[in-house]
């Protein structure tokens, strides 16, 4: 279990990434910032469940040893409702490879951008 110290270094490391990925996070804070990989987690960890084919034909590439390894945390942090930039930290750590998780991110957004708009009133969160 990481230190409070190694915590806000793992946010401040992904909000980082998230503001080279996203261009319009560069000029945000680091709490909106934060709040925005939040928030992505959350809907990485609600999509896991479909399992690395079901991400693979939404445009999300999950190598099927990094899914089974993140797979039981998935749901605990869905039902939290919290810990959504610690799941996308340990997805990082998982893939070993930053570019690689970078076109993960880049997917997954584009995904819940979609979800977002299909949603028009309803849970915003549901899975695409």
């Amino acid at each position: 279990m990481p230190t409070t110290l190694e915590a806000v270094s793992d946010q401040h490391e992904l909000a980082g990434i998230l503001q080279r990925l996203f261009p319009s996070f560069r000029d945000l804070p680091l709490e909106a910032v934060a709040q925005r990989a939040e928030g992505l987690g959350l809907f990485a960890a609600k999509t896991w469940s479909v399992g690395p084919e079901g991400l693979r034909a939404r445009g999300i590439d999950v190598p099927a040893q990094v899914h089974q390894a993140l797979a039981p945390a998935a749901p605990r942090v869905v039902q939290a409702g919290s810990g959504g930039a610690t799941f996308l930290q340990h997805v990082r750590r998982g893939l070993a490879n930053d570019p690689a998780f970078g076109k993960l991110l880049g997917a997954y957004a584009a995904v819940w951008a979609e979800s977002l708009r299909k949603a028009s009133g309803s849970d915003a969160g549901a899975v695409a």
